[in-house]
This record gives structure tokens, C-alpha cells and sequence, in this order.
């Protein structure tokens, strides 16, 4: 077992905040996770623990720099919380409650609110 050195909160938040500062500097996408890896990855003889860089991360976010974005992205089956330039935002779509559809299609309301002309609108397929 190794021994390595716990970190003042000061000590911590500094290392996270020259950690995002880079992110951002780079322009990268990056999550709390990601953060904890790359102070793992650079200080081995300290001791980082996950959850107070994802709390450092979250309270240095909290006021997004200039050009940056919140939002949850899927990483390799998992959703997390990503701060990434605002040109990287995924697309967010609006999904219909089954109130909103009308033929039985879920897709309908989504193909036809982007001006898509759905291949089963066709209105004689319903006469008797």
C-alpha cells in the first residue's frame, strides 16, 4: 500500500482550479471525474479523492467562464455532468408526451416539428 499525502482543501482547490484553468485554456470538454484523474495522473504521491474535486469542480463552475456550457453528456454508458465550449453543446431535441401524439407514431411530432414529411402521413391508408 502507498502511502500519499492528503491534501489541505487549499492545496486542493488550488490544484483543481489550474486543472480547469487549462481545460479551459485548451478549450476542452471536461467532467469532475476527468479532473480527478489528470491530478491523479500528475501528483501520485497525494491522495485525491473524487468527491471533494467533483464538489471544487461543481463550486468553481457554478459561474461558467465566457464560451463555456453545462450539460449532460454519456461517456461510455454513463451519464455526467461535462463543462465543454458552448460550440460543443449537444443538440438537444424536444421529446413529445404520448398526449401530443396523434397517429400512434412516437416519431411523428419530432419528425414534423423539424419540417419532415413523415413516410406513414398518408391519409388514404386510413379509409375503409
Amino acid at each position: 500500500m502507498t502511502n500519499r499525502n492528503m491534501p489541505s482543501i487549499s492545496e486542493l482547490d488550488t490544484l483543481v482550479i489550474d486543472v480547469i484553468n487549462t481545460e479551459v485554456g485548451n478549450k476542452d470538454e471536461f467532467t469532475a471525474y476527468s479532473i480527478t484523474t489528470t491530478l491523479r495522473t500528475n501528483n501520485p504521491d497525494i491522495e485525491i479523492n473524487l468527491h471533494e474535486v467533483r464538489t471544487l469542480v461543481r463550486a468553481y463552475m457554478t459561474n461558467l467562464p465566457a464560451g463555456y456550457d453545462v450539460y449532460m453528456k454519456d461517456w461510455n454508458g454513463s451519464q455526467a455532468i461535462t463543462y465543454g465550449p458552448a460550440s460543443m453543446t449537444p443538440l438537444t431535441i424536444a421529446v413529445s408526451t404520448p398526449a401530443q401524439i396523434t397517429d400512434g407514431n412516437p416519431l411523428t411530432p419530432l419528425l414534423t416539428s423539424i419540417g419532415m414529411q413523415v413516410p406513414w402521413d398518408d391519409k388514404d391508408d386510413n379509409q375503409v
